[in-house]
């Protein structure tokens, strides 16, 4: 016997609408981490972009910045500890 109940709907769309609301959440959650990396101290945010935009590496930051790699180190725990902490927040909420 057939549910009449069930609105008859393709499969095909169910997945776009899937795929649609993964987007708009990745979207949400790519603006969330700029605001996040934008509000980072001056220093923080320089090499946080460094290493993660351009790809650069601890040593080839401390060298363009004339700082340690310890230092790089050190902003990029920290960094990467703010967005963590920013993410398991974002978590309860879903």
């Amino acid at each position: 016997m057939r549910n009449t109940n069930r609105p008859s709907c393709p499969p095909s769309a169910i997945f776009t609408t899937i795929r649609l609301d993964s987007q708009v959440e990745t979207n949400d959650l790519a603006l969330l981490i700029s605001i996040a990396v934008d509000k980072m101290p001056d220093q923080r945010r320089r090499i946080f972009r460094m290493s993660r935009y351009e790809g650069l590496s601890n040593r080839e930051i401390a060298e363009r910045l004339r700082i340690s790699v310890k230092t790089v180190e050190n902003h990029m725990t920290a960094a990467l500890g703010q967005l963590r902490r920013l993410l398991a927040s974002i978590t309860l909420f879903f």
